[in-house]
């Protein structure tokens, strides 16, 4: 089962970085959680980013100041 949009949030706001499914979550929730690991100072990893457009993970990576990784894989 997923975390919450709000758990994720309170895990970056402490500054611990860890890896989600994209397909999980819509780009909306991803730039929420992004812009918090910019604030905590964590960093995250979306896995299966493939239905994500490229408009989407450059939003999501704007957020993040860089802190996030995305797994372009297939």
């Amino acid at each position: 089962m997923a975390r919450s949009v709000e758990d994720l949030i309170r895990i970056a706001h402490s500054g611990a970085s860890f890896i989600v499914d994209g397909r999980q979550y819509v780009p909306a929730e991803m730039i929420r959680v992004a812009a918090e690991c910019k604030i905590g100072g964590g960093r995250f990893e979306m896995l299966h980013t493939a239905t994500y457009s490229t408009d989407d993970l450059v939003r999501i990576a704007e957020a993040a100041g860089g802190r996030v990784f995305f797994a372009l894989l297939g």
